[in-house]
C-alpha cells in the first residue's frame, strides 16, 4: 500500500490531548501552566527521563512522551499534525508547509529508551531542527 497523508481529523486530534494531558499529568496542578510553553514540556520531558518514571514496556506512555516532543517539534519547526496511513495503519504525523517534508515523533523518545540511550531533549530538538534544515535546503522529500 503507497503511503497516504491525511488532514488530521476530531478523533486524532482528541488523542494526541490525551498523550499530552497525560504527560502534563506528571506536573503539579499549580505548575501546570508551564506546559504551555515548548521550555515548559522540554525541562517536564526531562524530568520524566532522568526520573524514569516509566517502565520500558509501558509503550503507549512512552509513546506520549513522543507526542509531546512533537508538540515542541510543531512550534518550533512552524509544523502542522498530519495523518499518514500505510500497511502499518495510521500514525499521526507532522508535515512541514505544502512540501512532502514529513516527521514522525512518536517514537522518537521511545525507541532510545528501549535501546538504553541517554536522552537529552535539548540535543534531541537541537538535532531534530539540524536534520529539518538539511532536508528542507535540500529540498528532499521525507524525513
Amino acid at each position: 500500500m503507497e503511503q497516504k497523508i491525511y488532514e488530521i481529523d476530531d478523533e486524532m486530534i482528541e488523542w494526541i490531548k490525551s498523550q499530552n494531558e497525560w504527560v502534563k499529568g506528571h506536573l503539579a496542578p499549580e505548575s501546570q501552566y508551564k506546559f504551555d510553553t515548548s521550555e515548559g514540556k522540554m525541562y517536564l520531558l526531562q524530568g520524566i527521563i532522568d526520573k524514569k518514571l516509566y517502565n520500558k514496556d509501558q509503550t503507549q506512555e512512552l509513546q506520549a512522551l513522543g507526542i509531546c516532543f512533537g508538540e515542541i517539534l510543531k512550534t518550533e519547526l512552524e509544523l502542522d499534525w498530519v495523518i499518514v496511513e500505510d500497511e502499518y495503519g495510521r500514525d499521526p504525523a507532522l508535515k512541514y508547509k505544502d512540501s512532502s517534508i514529513i516527521h514522525f515523533p512518536r517514537t522518537m523518545i521511545s525507541k532510545r529508551i528501549e535501546k538504553n540511550e541517554k536522552i537529552n531533549i535539548n540535543d534531541l530538538l537541537k538535532n531534530a531542527k539540524k536534520i529539518h534544515k538539511e532536508i528542507v535546503d535540500k529540498g528532499n522529500k521525507e524525513s
